[in-house]
């Protein structure tokens, strides 16, 4: 019986953990897409400025913090050289290349999001 009780703990653990990542990274990712539908309406408007897409940069630094825990680098980095280039495209008031960089923010948040779901496929 003693035999059995770390595993079952140990995988408790493992399940806890699991859980707890994806809704952190569910609710991580969220709010950030909110911000980048947000940015995505004032490109459209044309209205903007160089001040809210620098706040804009500090909310993903927030994430990326909290996100390189869970996930692979690779895909967090995907999405911060997308941010970075679109700070040049507001600076030069480029809000076709603005709409477009942010539109590929939001896919790649939304696929975030999607991988980490515990779904069959996903998992073999």
């Amino acid at each position: 019986m003693k035999s059995i009780v770390i595993p079952l703990i140990v995988l408790a653990l493992i399940i806890g953990f699991g859980i707890y990542e994806v809704i952190s990274i569910n609710n991580i990712y969220g709010a950030f897409e909110e911000k980048v539908d947000y940015m995505i309406t004032l490109a459209e408007n044309k209205s903007l400025t160089e001040e809210e897409y620098d706040y804009f940069c500090e909310i993903w630094l927030e994430v990326r913090a909290k996100s390189e825990f869970f996930l692979p680098h690779n895909d967090v980095y995907e999405i911060n050289i997308r941010v970075s280039e679109t700070k040049a495209y507001v600076q030069e008031r480029d809000y076709e290349l603005c709409l477009g960089h942010l539109e590929v923010i939001k896919d790649l948040s939304n696929y975030i999001r999607h991988f980490t779901r515990p779904d069959l496929p996903h998992v073999m």
